[in-house]
C-alpha cells in the first residue's frame, strides 16, 4: 500500500512535467530518509501501472486519407472533450463511406455517412 502512495504521488508530479531524473533522485533519497529502500522496485512497477492506466489512446477511421484534413478540428474536439493526450491511430475504412469514426476506452463517436445511410434506410423500411 506504501507503495502504491508513492506512485501515485510520483505519477502526478510526471504528468506535471517535472523532470523525470530529477524526481528519480528525489525517491532515492527520501526512500534512504524514511528506509523505505526495498520497496524501490514495487514503486516503479506502480508507476508504470498507473500511467498506462491513466494513458487515454484513441483510433480514428476515415474513408480515405483526404477526409482526415477536412474533420481536424471535429478529432481535435473529441480528444480534448475525451481526455485522449497520447496515441491517436488512424485507420482508412472505406466501408464507412466518408466522415470519420472515433473510438477510445468504451466510447464510440459515429460521425460517417455509412451510419446517417443506414438510419435514412432504416426510416424508410419501417
Amino acid at each position: 500500500m506504501l507503495a502504491h502512495h508513492y506512485a501515485h504521488a510520483l505519477t502526478d508530479r510526471i504528468e506535471a512535467g517535472a523532470d523525470i531524473a530529477v524526481l528519480l533522485e528525489q525517491l532515492d533519497r527520501v526512500l534512504v530518509k524514511k528506509g523505505h529502500t526495498k520497496i524501490k522496485r514495487r514503486i516503479l512497477s506502480h508507476v508504470l501501472q498507473v500511467l498506462r492506466e491513466r494513458s487515454v489512446t484513441a483510433t480514428v477511421r476515415f474513408a480515405n486519407a483526404d477526409d482526415q484534413k477536412s474533420y481536424e478540428k471535429a478529432i481535435e474536439a473529441l480528444c480534448s472533450e475525451y481526455g485522449v493526450l497520447h496515441e491517436l491511430a488512424t485507420i482508412t475504412d472505406p466501408t464507412i463511406i466518408g466522415g470519420f469514426q472515433f473510438e477510445t476506452k468504451n466510447i464510440r463517436v459515429d460521425r460517417s455517412f455509412k451510419r446517417s445511410l443506414v438510419e435514412l434506410y432504416r426510416s424508410i423500411i419501417s
